[in-house]
């Protein structure tokens, strides 16, 4: 029922260090950019470029596609978000993140594809979900909402997956 496709799952999960937490730090979304997106190209038989290239990712993935993916329709024509939203960092991370990722939001509006967000009722995250659906809305991204009962569980992130990805590259 999907196009065929080569799927990447890199470990997301970047050490804490100098002060920065899991979430804000970098290394991963530099290492995306630098390394892990030209390895794949060079040694696979890739069609590159955002029209061929998705981004999503449950839970530490959801955040790095927060991070990295949305804001960058020049490399990720589509993104899935499963399980993760703005504001963990604080009370002012949803607007840092507006204010940080404007150009490239406004880029994402410009797109036909919707963002795919995918959230459970039972989710310790779950609150996150409206703020970051109400920023989305904020930047004229259209989006795809999957909410479902139950948590932060493999159950909720095989049913998003099974999902997100027949509607990827069509």
């Amino acid at each position: 029922e999907a196009a065929a496709m080569i799927i990447v799952m890199p470990f997301g999960h970047t050490p804490d260090r100098a002060g920065v937490n899991l979430i804000a730090n970098t290394d991963f979304g530099s290492d995306l950019v630098s390394d892990l997106i030209p390895h794949v190209d060079a040694n696979f038989r890739t069609l590159p470029g955002a029209a061929t290239r998705a981004m999503a990712g449950l839970s530490m993935g959801g955040a790095h596609t927060l991070r990295f993916g949305v804001p960058r329709p020049d490399l990720f024509g589509e993104v899935g978000i499963f399980s993760m939203g703005l504001g963990l960092m604080g009370p002012t991370d949803v607007a840092d993140y507006e204010a940080a990722n404007a150009e490239g939001l406004a880029a994402r509006a410009a797109m036909a594809e919707p963002v795919y967000y995918a959230m459970g009722t039972g989710d310790f995250l779950y609150a996150t979900a409206a703020p970051t659906r109400e920023m989305l809305e904020r930047a004229g991204i259209a989006q795809h909402y999957n909410e479902s009962g139950g948590g932060h569980t493999w159950i909720n992130w095989r049913r998003y997956l099974a999902d997100f990805l027949p509607r990827l590259f069509r």
